[in-house]
């Protein structure tokens, strides 16, 4: 019995110095293997770091390429509005100079009246009988006259892109008035364009 416990005991012993011989053997592997996973590990734990900042600039890009999307989106708009505007101000820049005539009133019809009696003396020397002379006149058309407002008369010069219209729009208040300039200023003609330079009267506002 004592035999096979010594024989047991040194078994014991053996693995145990076999054990830890092979650990002193593959201690250098094994710590080797520790260090290979530490740098792992520490690979790993800076490329997560580098990830996230990598995500935070992509982020802080997004944001901002939205802020200039919506400010170039504000910008469109504020420039759709202002080429209605100009394209607005454009058409009524170019109306035409002559509106279309008004309507006159209608002429009023000839009328005739009697011219003073006279006598024609015969051959003879006796009166002739006399009878009255009708005499037919034509009444007279009136004529469109402008009439200008009183005041002292102003002068301006003709720049480019003017027409009566304008001029009369922007000086007098309304374009309508553009018939005024036109009778101020005999020289010019609605019928051919105003030349840039020109110095033209203005009525008074």
């Amino acid at each position: 019995m004592r035999q096979i416990l010594v024989i047991g005991i040194f078994i014991l012993i053996g693995l145990a110095a076999g054990t830890g011989l092979g650990l002193l053997i593959n201690k250098p592997q094994i710590e080797a293997a520790h260090q290979e996973a530490a740098d792992l590990n520490a690979r790993l734990q800076a490329a997560e770091a580098q990830s996230q900042e990598k995500l935070r600039v992509a982020s802080e890009e997004i944001a901002k390429l939205r802020a200039d999307l919506m400010r170039t989106r504000n910008d469109l708009t504020r420039l759709n509005t202002d080429l209605v505007r100009t394209r607005a101000e454009l058409a009524q820049a170019t109306r035409p100079d002559v509106q279309p005539p008004q309507p006159q009133a209608a002429k009023p019809m000839p009328t005739s009246q009697p011219a003073a009696t006279t006598a024609q003396p015969r051959p003879d020397g006796s009166a002739a009988q006399a009878g009255p002379a009708v005499v037919s006149t034509q009444a007279q058309t009136p004529t469109d006259k402008t009439v200008i407002p009183a005041g002292p008369l102003r002068e301006y010069v003709i720049k480019d892109g003017d027409s009566f219209w304008k001029i009369a729009a922007s000086q007098l208040g309304s374009g309508t008035r553009y018939k005024e300039i036109i009778a101020l200023n005999p020289s010019v003609s609605a019928d051919k364009p105003l030349v840039i330079g020109t110095k033209i009267k203005l009525p008074p506002k």
